[in-house]
């Protein structure tokens, strides 16, 4: 059985190269694989970091806006706060228990210190409202019994002891609206102190001689009656005023646990952000270094490819088809009687065979001439 061997010989030739572009592209595919996960990582860590980004910005508003309500009220900033420690929870149950369970944890932390906060800030205020309507009503008695006629004016020495007490009252009321713009309640309990202390010394003056000098009466009842509502008006501004300065300090107690957890939520949001980006940094620069080999490998392959090809089709050339054309010329010059010696194509198919064919023809016509 004869075995077509140039055919074989042909089809290797045309099929090596097939496999080797097929391999080539199986490689190149493999590679385009790995190019895409490391995209898809990429990916998934800008969504990361832009999700921690915008927690951190969210976290930044809120404690913003929540001082500012808590500094000087106002329902727009309450709001804002409100708003941004919503759509912050809402990201922070995107990112799943896992991704952020140690944040969620200061976030509640938080949350529930701002409640107790703007819960004590709303009964502050209230009590900053009480303690400006005793205090008009204590300073306009107070100032009403100094400015009463001879008849129901106060004697002497309780007029003094008002007229001590106004002032001391108008002080403390000034240094309360100094400690609200600066946030120190500690002034408002100075003041409160010396407030009290002069109180104290005008209780423990006797009006003796100014008694003397008003006999009992209707006049007397009169004053009586004048001294008591400007006691029972200073009583209860004195207990607004408590009540204001322990609201007051309640207030500033949750204002400072308030500060300790807007710092490590603002301090846990940041690190989280900065990590996030750092992490898709990592990652972009991976997949920059993971592009970069791959273009020089792709080019090296391509480099590499055409020199096979051109050495290839020089073997070609030399092994297929230059033992066909001299088979072919050695063909002609018996055509035309100019053969001379032998077809020298050695090979054990198709071409071989040929050459020692023609070979034979011209020996045997040679013997016959």
């Amino acid at each position: 059985m004869h075995l077509p061997v140039l055919q074989a010989k042909t089809g290797a030739f045309l099929a090596l190269p097939v496999v080797l572009l097929l391999g080539l592209g199986w490689l190149g595919s493999s590679l385009l694989d790995q190019e895409m996960e490391s995209a898809k990582q990429l990916d998934a860590a800008l969504a990361r970091a832009d999700r921690e980004g915008e927690i951190a910005r969210r976290a930044l508003a809120c404690a913003g806006n929540m001082r500012l309500y808590l500094r000087n009220g106002g329902g727009e900033a309450f709001e804002r706060a409100k708003k941004a420690l919503a759509a912050m929870a809402r990201r922070l149950h995107e990112a799943g228990a896992d991704d952020a369970q140690a944040l969620n944890a200061v976030v509640a932390a938080y949350k529930k210190q701002a409640e107790t906060a703007v819960a004590l800030f709303r009964d502050a205020a209230a009590r900053h409202v009480a303690f400006e309507n005793t205090a008009d009503a204590f300073l306009k008695t107070a100032g009403a019994a100094l400015d009463a006629k001879r008849a129901a004016a106060p004697a002497a020495g309780e007029r003094k002891k008002i007229s001590a007490l106004y002032k001391a009252g108008a002080a403390l009321r000034a240094a309360r609206l100094t400690a609200r713009a600066e946030e120190r309640p500690d002034l408002f309990q100075a003041a409160l102190a010396r407030f009290d202390a002069a109180r104290m010394t005008q209780d423990k003056t006797t009006p003796e001689k100014n008694q003397a000098k008003h006999p009992a009466g209707n006049e007397s009842g009169s004053q009586n009656g004048t001294m008591s509502a400007v006691r029972q008006s200073l009583d209860a501004w004195r207990a607004a005023a408590g009540r204001l300065e322990r609201a007051w300090a309640d207030l500033d107690a949750a204002r400072k646990a308030l500060a300790l957890d807007e710092k490590s939520l603002l301090g846990l949001t940041e690190k989280a952000a900065a990590s996030s980006m750092l992490a898709a940094r990592k990652q972009s620069a991976l997949l920059t270094d993971d592009l970069s080999g791959a273009g020089g490998w792709l080019l090296a392959t391509a480099v590499m490819a055409g020199a096979f090809g051109l050495v290839w089709m020089v073997l070609g050339i030399v092994l297929l088809a230059g033992p066909v054309l001299r088979c072919s010329k050695f063909a002609a010059a018996m055509a035309a009687g100019k053969a001379q010696g032998r077809c020298e194509v050695v090979g054990n198919d198709e071409v071989g065979t040929l050459a020692e064919a023609l070979n034979d023809i011209n020996r045997r016509r040679d013997g016959g001439e």
